[in-house]
Parts: C-alpha cells; structure tokens; sequence
C-alpha cells in the first residue's frame, strides 16, 4: 500500500515512459510520474498539483508503484540526476540436452513400442519445456540490452547538452570581455576629448606662438590617441564577429553530432531486433530437428524390432522344415 509520506524514485521503467511521453499511462498518471523526483515526499505533489486530492494522489502512487513505474526509496543527493547506472545484466545460459547416442538407440532396441512411445512424448514435453525457458531467458536478455542501449543513449543526449551549454558559456564570458574592453575605450575616449576641451580653453586665455604649437602637438597626440582607439574598437568588434561566427559553426557541428549519435544508437537498437528474432528462428528450426530426429529414432528402433522379429520366424521357419523330414522317418 503505499504511503504519501514515503519518498518515490523512477525505476528505470519509469524513466523510459517519462522519456517517451507514451509510456502508456493515462494523462494523469503521466502528470503524478513527472512530480517523482526522489527527493520529496509524496505528499509534496499536493502542492503541485492542484487539481487533485489526497485520496486520487495515493491511488495513483499506489497504481504506478504495482505496475513498476515507481519504488520506495531513501533521500539521496544523487536522486535528482533521475539516472539508474547500477543496473545489471544477469546473463542466463541455457544448456542444449544431449543427443542420445547411436550406441543406446541399439542397446534400447528390445523395449517394446507402448514403453517407446511413452518415452518419446515425455522427452519431446521436457524438450519444449527447456526450449520455452532459453527463448524466455534469450527475450528477457534482450530486452535488458534493449534498456542498457536507450539509457546508453540518454547519456549520451545528456553529455552533448552539457557541452553545448558550456561552449555557450564560454561564449558568453568572451562576449563580455569583449564588451568590457569596448566601454573602457569608450572611456578613455572621452577622457582624452575632455582633456582636449580643457586644453583648448586654457589655450584660449592666453595664447602665444609657443603655447599655440605647444597646444598643436597636443590635439596631434590627442587625435593619435582618438585613432588609436577608434582602431582598437574596430578590431574588437571584428573579433566579436569572429567568435560570433565560430560560435554559430560549433553549435551546427554539435547538433550534426547529435543527430550522428541518434542515428547510431537507431541502429544499434534495430540491430539487436533482428539478432533476437534471428535467435528465436533458429531456437525454432532446432526444437523442430530435434523432434524430427526423435521419430527417426523411434522408426528405427521398430524397424530393428521388426527384422529381428522377421529374422527369428524365418530361423524357426527353417529349423521346422530341417526336422520335418526326421520325425516322419521315425513314426
């Protein structure tokens, strides 16, 4: 039964109908499956949701908990990442029964065809039997590897993002200097002019030849300056462009990359389809040798009966005809 105060994690079921959108679960379910988070209790998603109570609420819980969309579990820091790494694979071997040997089908050749029969029919039950539980094993095999690939896969959506938002970043932080630089020039522009209306002014109180060319080689520097960080800005702003260009050619490659690994893991997933289907044929075919053969054996094992029966009337047969003429002289 479960518990509002419990805290709920997303088994990996979970994550696989939460990252699908069509995990087949009704619209509600769906809604109460996004608010597990496996950090806050359950009675938290009251206040999330506000259009149910608390009776839905724990029916809901307690229909996602039986249907393994959701499980108990203890508040952790790495709950929120929403990411079931531990999962394992148990590999299931499933060993072939031996063939009889060509050896024991002689030796067995006197047991009556009732006993035969019998025998045949339970080897071909347990046969379907072993049979049933290697294709049960192979599918459940195949659906964890199934699982491994799309999680595989998640990670690997994930890992892009994370370098996406990074380049993006890094952009930024460069965008910044850039903008930086450009108010401090912007700066020292106006200080320069300021100090170029100042000098003028005090060139205009008292102007003499000396002062007038000492105040030339001034506004000379000053407009040196002016140049200077009018070119200064110009490259800045051509660098801006740069990084503005480079950032938009990264961000191409990297959703060409995802679409790449997208692809792959299609592949990959199809890959694994067709291997089990072609497994499951060829666990077929061999049930269905295997029962052949049985009733070859049994064929043979009646035909052998059969002449040796035939072998045994016809020794009788001749021996009889080899006494006849015996007893008649006799009597």
């Amino acid at each position: 039964m479960a518990d509002l105060s419990v805290t709920y994690s997303k088994t990996p079921k979970g994550l696989r109908a939460r990252a699908s959108l069509i995990g087949g679960l009704s619209g509600k379910l769906m809604k109460v499956l996004s608010f597990i988070d496996g950090t806050s209790k359950a009675e938290a998603i009251l206040t999330k949701y506000d259009d149910i109570t608390a009776d839905k609420l724990l029916g809901a819980i307690t229909k996602l908990e039986n249907e393994g969309y959701i499980k108990p579990t203890a508040t952790s820091v790495f709950d929120d990442e929403d990411w079931d790494f531990d999962t394992r694979l148990d590999i299931i071997v499933q060993e072939e029964p031996p063939l009889e040997e060509a050896a024991i089908v002689l030796q067995q050749a006197d047991q009556v065809i009732v006993s035969l029969a019998i025998q045949r029919q339970k080897k071909q039950a347990e046969q379907a039997k072993l049979a049933e539980k290697a294709n049960q094993a192979s599918q459940a095999e195949k659906a964890k590897a199934l699982d491994r690939a799309q999680q595989q896969q998640a990670l690997i959506k994930a890992i892009e993002k994370a370098k996406a938002q990074t380049k993006v970043q890094e952009q930024l932080e460069i965008e910044q200097a850039a903008a930086e630089k450009n108010l401090k020039l912007e700066a020292l522009t106006k200080i320069k002019a300021e100090q170029l209306r100042l000098a003028r002014a005090q060139a205009e109180q008292s102007l003499t030849n000396a002062e007038a060319e000492k105040q030339a080689r001034i506004e000379l520097a000053v407009k040196i300056e002016l140049e200077k960080a009018e070119k200064a800005k110009q490259a800045a702003d051509a660098e801006k462009a740069r990084l503005t260009k480079l950032r938009l050619a990264e961000a191409r490659k990297a959703e060409k990359e995802a679409q790449l690994t997208q692809k792959i893991a299609f592949a990959e997933t199809e890959q694994l389809r067709l291997m089990a289907e072609f497994e499951k044929k060829a666990k077929q075919e061999a049930a269905a040798q295997k029962a052949k053969h049985a009733e070859m054996v049994a064929a043979a094992k009646l035909l052998l009966k059969t002449k040796a029966e035939a072998r045994a009337k016809a020794e009788a047969d001749a021996l009889a005809l080899k006494n006849a003429p015996q007893k008649i002289y006799k009597s």
